[in-house]
């Protein structure tokens, strides 16, 4: 990788470095990556993950249930409660 074009390098800097941004679309472990970050933030919302399909999340209150199914690129959100 080198440095871009417009980036000056002196000689009192000793070490130098760039930092890529790029989307993790393409990469290998991107899908895992996306669907750990995602049952987090499921998580966080109070949603746990089904023992037997791990692409389902259901949530139990006293108000109802709510479940939410993942498949692919498409997220389904329903619920019983008002």
């Amino acid at each position: 990788m080198l440095q871009p074009p417009d980036c000056e390098i002196s000689s009192d800097k000793v070490c130098e470095v760039c930092k890529l941004k790029k989307a993790i679309y393409g990469l290998k472990k991107s899908p895992r990556t996306w669907f750990h970050k995602f049952s987090i933030v499921a998580a966080s919302y109070g949603l746990c993950r089904s023992f037997f399909v791990h692409s389902i999340f259901v949530q139990y209150s006293l108000v109802g249930t709510t479940i939410l199914v993942v498949y692919v690129n498409h997220i389904v959100f329903t619920s019983d409660g008002h």
